[in-house]
């Protein structure tokens, strides 16, 4: 009877176990599958802490943005209209192009003032892609912001500007990148996890050492 006993005891634990690692494991998956929200960080290029005349040409003046192309203007030289105070970036050879190093870049919108007409807008992926493209023909409005929303693998690796014979300027570029985060009941979830398969290991290892 006592034997009989005993190895009732065990199996009850062993069956104990088996439960708690099953719930563990089911804690991990579970902590797999919920969704993660993504912490958004925002650049906005101004250009207006940069003095006139400035040759933005193959300089890296923001961190993780290059530039090449531009010039810094003062737009009532120009007679254009800047969005915030007075200095814009200005194409004087027709094209301006801005590549980034941001991780998980995704969105970007900027601010457009031209005097002519025919201005296109390329935003490439980090491969060279090509995931977006917007023409102003004549008779768009002169003053015009322009944004994208990336939604394939791959982030945004750089935009260029083309004018053919247009007067144009950017303004407010604004640059969006998300980085995922775990959400609160992600990370319990995982603690869970976690804690239930460490107890089952340990009660395993006890009772092996019991016998």
């Amino acid at each position: 009877m006592l034997t009989h006993a005993n190895q009732f005891q065990e199996n009850d634990m062993t069956l104990q176990s088996s439960l708690t690692r099953l719930y563990a494991a089911g804690a991990l998956m579970l902590g797999f599958a919920v969704m993660q929200p993504a912490a958004a960080a925002t650049t906005v290029l101004t250009f207006d802490e940069f003095p006139e005349g400035m040759n933005l040409m193959n300089q890296r003046i923001y961190p993780e943005v290059s530039i090449y192309g531009a010039i810094v203007t003062n737009t009532a030289a120009l007679g254009l209209y800047p969005l915030a105070l007075s200095h814009v970036a200005y194409a004087d050879t027709g094209q301006m192009i801005f590549k980034f190093s941001i991780p998980d870049l995704r969105d970007i919108s900027l601010f457009i003032t031209y005097m002519v007409d025919d201005v296109d807008v390329y935003v490439y992926d980090i491969l060279g892609a090509l995931v977006g493209h917007v023409s102003l023909p004549p008779g768009s409005p002169g003053n015009t912001i322009i944004s994208f929303a990336n939604t394939t693998e791959f982030p945004i690796g750089r935009f260029e500007l083309v004018g053919a014979g247009a007067i144009y300027a950017v303004d407010n570029i604004t640059l969006t990148s998300f980085t995922p985060v775990p959400e609160p009941g992600t990370a319990m979830l995982f603690g869970i996890g976690l804690v239930g398969l460490i107890a089952a290991s340990r009660r395993k290892n006890m009772r092996a050492q019991a016998h």
